[in-house]
């Protein structure tokens, strides 16, 4: 199931035929357009959703939040509903006549007029990629919320004992910790 498939892209892409084709995509005038937006995308999304999903398994495990659950549960919710009702969801919430983003942005001043997050060129990649982050961080936080519950508690008390502060745990024995969790989640991602 692995194996051939790829064999046969392989054998595609270096006889003529696929030779040919890798060079018409090169020398397409939209090439490297296509090439930076992928590049855009790639980054925003998947340190995107690493960042805030990270962020929410630490909080989520911290011993100073309360309702923790309720807090997850919320949080889960972006992956857990269907993609056409959150897709849906962000269509609205971007509209240029009554999106809440908009209407938030121009309550706090940020922008001077409503701006088209889903027809203009400038900033439909940076919306759509926040939009992706918002389906795909619930994700990430589950995986590293699993793997934050397998560090031993002892490690990081005899830490705190040592005089540690909260970032000295968090660089030197969580993030160790959890290194193999997150590599396989960007590689996922």
């Amino acid at each position: 199931l692995t194996v051939v498939p790829i064999v046969a892209v392989l054998q595609r892409a270096i006889s003529g035929d696929g030779r040919a084709a890798f060079g018409r995509l090169v020398d397409s005038p939209d090439f490297t357009r296509v090439l930076l937006n992928t590049a855009v995308w790639t980054v925003v999304a998947v340190v995107g959703a690493l960042v805030v999903g990270h962020a929410a398994a630490l909080l989520m495990n911290s011993r100073y939040l309360r309702a923790a659950g309720f807090w997850r549960g919320l949080f889960m919710i972006p992956w857990i509903i269907p993609n056409v009702v959150g897709a849906t969801v962000w269509k609205w919430n971007f509209s240029v006549d009554y999106g809440l983003v908009n209407h938030w942005l121009l309550q706090a001043g940020l922008i001077a007029e409503p701006v088209g997050w889903l027809s203009d060129p400038s900033v439909v990649l940076i919306a759509l990629a926040a939009v992706q982050v918002w389906f795909t961080a619930p994700f990430i936080m589950l995986m590293v919320s699993a793997a934050l519950t397998a560090i031993p508690e002892e490690r990081i008390e005899a830490a705190r004992m040592d005089g540690a502060g909260g970032l000295a745990v968090l660089r030197h024995i969580i993030l160790p910790a959890i290194r193999t969790t997150s590599g396989l989640a960007a590689l996922l991602m």
